[in-house]
């Protein structure tokens, strides 16, 4: 996104030079090039701007209108590009021969170039040429190439993206191609993007940690650590949210929660509760226990020198599990797998074989007496167990001050 700033800035330096004369024709003929070498600059003046004499290439190369000098060439700062392409559109519509000519003599210069600077190079000319079609076109190549997991076009995208074409950014594909830019530092329009958009590329951009708080029929998410109720990872897109699918009323309700700290908390309801990530992947709220049908209770294994904690809390016939150590060898796991290995009635005369879940195992401490158990009960050769969450003394997880 180009800021107003910096686009009123790069008018008051345009300001500075003649608006016809061969110093600003020469760099608005060089405008759509993704880099400006010394023998661009020499053909393009001697092809288009005649009556320039050499100190025209030496002006621009030293001038305030440069982003960077390399010992390859120059690039030009984004806005300045921006408003240099927008005078040259103007000049195209009025003289599109002699245009196109400038056009192609920076292909013939540039056919070496990388893919990518000359896809933005072509990008950059279908804008001048107000080729919607074209760009359009490209924008559907570079999303596939993107999905498909083209090395370094993510890191490319988020360095070219400020000057790529409006007409790219307003499209579908240009919106999707949005998330992966501002995961790798583009500041976008929030015009231009919607998270919705971001499930073609939901598998390239980074995860984050989210957490939220459900408390009675009120769902916040963004919330600090030490107010969560549940946790989950989600695609980095822009803006973060979460999709909550729940039912009040007997009619399901689709609304999207924003993930940030001072956003409105959501009513949910106290039914069961479904979050949907952009990538299709749910996490699922169990309904808020009944004032009068839930319980607690705490069992404490016979785990010899260790320790086991059974903790089971909620609805009697359908409780919800916390384990805390496992106590020192598999005999400790066998008898902690029989107490949570119990199908709900209605399940059991379905002949309905679930995963058992347990919400939360916590492991205080790695010392064989508590984890030997731990280990057990997740082994390969054991029956498939869902596990919502996991506390331990880790890195990760303990308090800052402690590492």
């Amino acid at each position: 996104m180009i800021r107003p700033r910096d686009l009123a800035e790069a008018e008051e330096t345009l300001g500075l030079f003649e608006r016809d004369g061969p110093f600003l024709r020469l760099a608005e003929l060089l405008s759509p090039a993704s880099l400006i070498e010394p023998e661009l600059m020499r053909h393009m003046r001697l092809a288009h701007v005649h009556e320039a004499g050499v100190e025209v290439e030496q002006q621009l190369w030293f001038s305030d209108l440069v982003r960077a000098r390399s010992g390859q060439g120059i690039s030009l700062r984004v806005a300045v590009s921006h408003l240099l392409r927008e005078r040259l559109k103007q000049r195209a519509a009025a003289d599109s021969k002699r245009i196109a000519e400038a056009r192609d003599l920076m292909a013939r210069v540039h056919e070496q170039l990388s893919p990518v600077l000359l896809l933005e190079e072509t990008l950059a000319w279908a804008e001048v040429f107000d080729q919607t079609a074209r760009i359009q076109s490209r924008a559907d190549d570079l999303l596939d190439a993107l999905s498909a997991g083209r090395e370094g076009l993510d890191h490319w995208l988020g360095r070219a993206w400020d000057g790529l074409p409006e007409d790219l950014k307003k499209t579908e594909a240009g919106r999707s191609l949005a998330q992966v830019a501002a995961m790798r530092g583009a500041e976008v329009d929030p015009a231009d993007v919607d998270e919705l958009d971001a499930s073609r590329v939901a598998h390239l951009l980074d995860r984050v940690t989210v957490f939220l708080a459900r408390q009675g029929s009120q769902l916040r998410a963004g919330v600090p650590p030490s107010e969560a109720t549940h946790m989950i990872e989600i695609p980095d897109t822009e803006p973060l949210m979460i999709e909550v699918i729940s039912d009040r009323g007997g009619t399901p309700a689709s609304e999207r929660l924003e993930v940030r700290p001072d956003a409105p908390p959501l009513d949910v309801g106290t039914g069961a509760v479904t979050l949907r990530r952009v990538d299709g992947g749910e996490y699922r709220l169990k309904p808020v226990p009944r004032p009068d049908g839930g319980h607690l209770s705490i069992e404490m294994l016979a785990a010899g020198t260790g320790a086991c904690l059974l903790l089971r809390y909620g609805e009697p016939e359908a409780p919800s599990h916390v384990v805390i150590d496992g106590g020192p060898n598999v005999k400790v796991a066998k008898l902690l797998r029989e107490r949570i290995d119990i199908e709900p009635p209605d399940k059991r005369a379905k002949g309905f074989r679930a995963a058992p879940r347990i919400e939360l195992l916590v492991v205080t401490h790695i010392d064989a007496d508590r984890i030997r158990g731990v280990l057990s009960l997740l082994g390969k050769d054991s029956r498939p167990l869902e596990l919502h969450d996991v506390w331990f003394n880790g890195p990760a997880q303990a308090p800052r001050e402690f590492l």
